[in-house]
């Protein structure tokens, strides 16, 4: 998640919209185990997430939880 847009100007959150493979009822975010799952969402394309991340942010996972 890189840009070459000015980062004083372009800095607020990017909102992401990842849909999920089937079975997956329960996702959290990097390494957020200890937190709340992401709000499982469903659309006529499927189940999905959706999450704001900082524009610095270099990656992300999307983490399966059991």
């Amino acid at each position: 998640l890189t840009s070459e847009l000015d980062h004083e100007i372009y800095n607020v959150p990017l909102t992401l919209k990842s849909y999920l493979p089937e079975g997956w009822k329960s996702v959290f975010l990097n390494d957020q185990n200890s937190g709340n799952p992401l709000q499982l969402l469903s659309d006529e394309k499927g189940d999905y997430v959706q999450y704001s991340i900082p524009s610095d942010q270099r990656s992300i996972k999307l983490i399966k939880a059991d």
